[in-house]
């Protein structure tokens, strides 16, 4: 697991090998913001 953070907001990012990507949940909303993107190649 790994931490981007952008101004004031963080988010937990994880490989899914699987699908070949990027899974993230931004941290520290009131409701939920999660995220998917492709590996840069």
């Amino acid at each position: 697991m790994s931490l981007m953070k952008l101004d004031r907001y963080s988010a937990k990012i994880e490989y899914d090998a699987e699908h070949d990507s990027f899974r993230g949940e931004i941290l520290g909303l009131n409701g939920g913001a999660d995220f998917v993107s492709s590996p840069v190649r």
